[in-house]
């Protein structure tokens, strides 16, 4: 062997750099990605998410609730559009919904902070097959897809976990309360096709007299 043999250079790892867009080419290069920086972006638009605050005065009983507009906007179109707007509401940082409840409210607040539908503490077997309805509509009305999601993730899983269908309060509160579009008919009739007993259905004609006739009439 030489004595002098040549050893293999050290590979370092390198970066990939881009100039700065100037003319001055002197300048020094800057990275075009480091973790560092896209940390710190995300972090700055959470930041920027929670900066402001608004008030929400929900229905006839003029509850108000204080939340940041970052997360309002950030998950529904309908507020990202009506606070964007050169409005009152935008001005005075004040938003009134007199037809909705703070029942229903309580839950959408709820799931926007946590990204929970069921409250901390409870389960989905306790929570009313009505509150879920509720806020489906109500995420429905302020084009809250996320939350549309959620909800009917939560409602297969009730269904699941009770081995008990839709109640009969809640169809027709969907049938009252969505148009003909709205994924929750077609939920409410093809896990009541799937899980239900059409014999079982046949015996009660006081629950189906109850029950909107289109409700019936696609089963």
């Amino acid at each position: 062997m030489e004595a002098n043999q040549k050893q293999s250079p050290v590979m370092t790892p390198k970066r990939d750099y881009e100039r700065s867009q100037v003319e001055d080419n002197t300048l020094p290069l800057v990275p075009i990605y480091t973790p560092e920086t896209e940390i710190e972006k995300h972090f700055a638009k959470r930041v920027k998410m929670l900066d402001n605050l608004i008030t929400v005065v929900i229905g006839p009983e003029k509850k108000t609730y204080t939340i940041h507009k970052g997360l309002l906007c950030m998950y529904s179109q309908y507020f990202k559009a009506a606070l964007s707007n050169d409005c009152i509401e935008a001005s005075t940082l004040i938003f009134q919904l007199d037809e909705e409840t703070p029942k229903t409210f309580d839950h959408f607040v709820n799931w926007l902070y946590t990204q929970q539908v069921v409250p901390h503490g409870g389960s989905i077997e306790a929570m009313p097959w009505m509150s879920l309805v509720q806020l489906y509509t109500f995420a429905d009305r302020r084009s809250c897809i996320a939350l549309k999601n959620d909800v009917m993730d939560s409602l297969v899983t009730k269904t699941v976990k009770d081995k008990m269908l839709i109640d009969n309060d809640s169809i027709n509160y969907i049938w009252k309360n969505t148009p003909l579009s709205s994924k929750l008919r077609p939920f409410a009739v093809d896990f009541w096709a799937y899980c239900g007993q059409l014999d079982d259905f046949a015996e009660y004609p006081r629950n189906r007299k109850e029950l909107p006739a289109d409700y019936v009439f696609d089963l």
